[in-house]
């Protein structure tokens, strides 16, 4: 029997009184674990698979072929993958990566904990991803690298990005969390056009395996460095520690996991389009709030349903009285503590006004659209 997973927001419910928590009907997230994958689990037990070991291969194998590149090297996390690219490039004091104010605090926690310092740069208007402008302008003698974060999906122009830095011999690397099975306007995989690019299977992405993450890289010499650094610096235990590294390690109980929801993949892609399609055409002609576009037709696949809501806070209240849950997008970076360094107005639009919806692959059609018309009624008091 299939397993419905629904996701409460980790952070604290605090728009809403404990009551109204309690009486929420349709979650923002929900995502299906299917006899399948729990027989999978099963099975690596009965086999003794718990630590890295062959069912990790395997898993970066299928991986590596579905989004057609040579290598993949499995990774804790998302967070490891960012960490293990960037200090591969031997950071030294001063110098610069810049990232995008919109983005998860992973992408700039791990350049400064590579020894680099993160340089904001505001985001396009219409979509929360690294504006090419800022980023030119961003760039001096200290700037070392670029990562392009792919915000639930969608990505900036990666052609412009790869030229600029070419020119000035800037690493990219891909902060693809958000983005696994999306492609760019020429069809390429969001995360296989830079150095590297770095995956997430958290319970709110595309392809979960509950946590964990990824690397890819074209280059054979750059996995095998990052396949050292998962692991204390060694491939074998047996050749010794001849270089830094930590403990990054995978587990096969997981890639049994990932190796059998990879199978349905497709199906999933298909499932989180046509969400986005109900949603599109359910708000298309209401006025106080506006979905963040998607480019489904040229192969974008929407994470999450998100959206601009003139006021967000009103509108979140409003459906959790009604049983539903949506949750405001995180807050810019520039408004953290340790990375407050200027006035980003693009990025902030998204995080003062940016909500997402009830989302993922096992919400109903009922639900969503139990969800739109709580939304169309909610516009007509605006």
């Amino acid at each position: 029997m299939d397993i419905i997973i629904n996701h409460f927001s980790e952070r604290k419910l605090d728009r809403m009184a404990d009551a109204t928590a309690d009486n929420i009907k349709i979650k923002w997230w929900a995502v299906t674990l299917s006899h399948d994958d729990i027989a999978s689990v099963n099975d690596a037990l009965l086999k003794g698979f718990l630590a890295i070991g062959p069912l990790t291969a395997a898993f970066e194998e299928a991986f590596a072929a579905a989004l057609g590149v040579p290598h993949a090297v499995a990774m804790a996390n998302c967070s490891s993958a960012l960490f293990s690219s960037i200090f591969l490039l031997k950071l030294k004091p001063g110098d610069e990566v810049i990232i995008p104010a919109r983005t998860f605090a992973a992408t700039a926690n791990s350049v400064i904990l590579a020894g680099g310092k993160p340089i904001l740069a505001d985001s396009e208007h219409d979509k929360p991803v690294l504006s090419i402008d800022r980023f030119r302008e961003k760039i001096n003698f200290r700037t070392r690298a670029v990562i392009p974060c792919h915000i639930n999906g969608g990505s900036p122009d990666m052609d412009a990005i790869m030229e600029i830095a070419s020119a000035k011999g800037i690493k990219v690397i891909e902060d693809s969390a958000q983005s696994f099975y999306s492609k760019d306007s020429k069809g390429r995989f969001l995360g296989t056009i830079g150095f590297t690019g770095c995956f997430s299977f958290g319970i709110t992405k595309l392809l979960t395996t509950g946590i964990g993450g990824m690397a890819v890289t074209s280059d054979s010499d750059t996995a095998m460095e990052l396949r050292r650094l998962r692991n204390h610096g060694v491939i074998n235990y047996s050749d010794g520690f001849h270089s830094p590294g930590f403990n990054f390690k995978f587990s096969d109980i997981l890639a049994s996991i990932g190796i059998s929801r990879l199978k349905g993949i497709e199906k999933t892609v298909q499932r989180h389009i046509a969400i986005y399609r109900m949603y599109s055409d359910g708000l298309s002609s209401l006025n106080s709030i506006k979905l963040i576009p998607a480019d489904v037709d040229s192969e974008t696949v929407p994470l999450w349903i998100e959206a601009v809501a003139d006021d967000r806070d009103k509108l979140i209240s409003y459906l959790a009285l009604r049983g539903i849950e949506a949750i405001p997008l995180l807050k810019s970076l520039e408004e953290s503590n340790h990375l407050r360094d200027g006035s980003y107005p693009n990025a902030m639009r998204f995080s003062t006004n940016g909500v997402r919806l009830p989302s993922g692959p096992a919400q109903t059609d009922i639900d969503i659209n139990c969800v739109i018309r709580e939304i169309q009624n909610f516009d007509k008091t605006c």
